[in-house]
């Protein structure tokens, strides 16, 4: 099973360049990061892939997503700005 795993992980990993999360709920659920989710994105940022936050809550700006991903230890290791919501679009 872990070698299955692995060589899906390596395919996903070299078929795609760019990486879309959600935000609450997936990154976050409240104020608490959901395990792991940091170390992840930050892997896929190390390996050189974008990462897209995304979200549907409309009651805060980009510069609030900003300041959640600051205040909750540094969540990404990158540019922050690649947070999409409907202001933006």
């Amino acid at each position: 099973m872990a070698n299955c795993i692995r060589a899906v992980r390596s395919k996903l990993l070299s078929a795609y360049d760019t990486f879309i999360f959600d935000a609450d709920g997936v990154l976050w659920l409240g104020s608490n990061i959901v395990p792991g989710a940091p170390e992840a994105l930050n892997s896929l940022i190390d390996m050189g892939k974008e990462v897209i936050i995304i979200t549907n809550n409309s009651t805060k700006t980009t510069e609030d997503y900003v300041k959640k991903t600051q205040s909750l230890g540094n969540f990404l290791n990158t540019i922050v700005f690649n947070i999409i919501h409907y202001w933006r679009i």
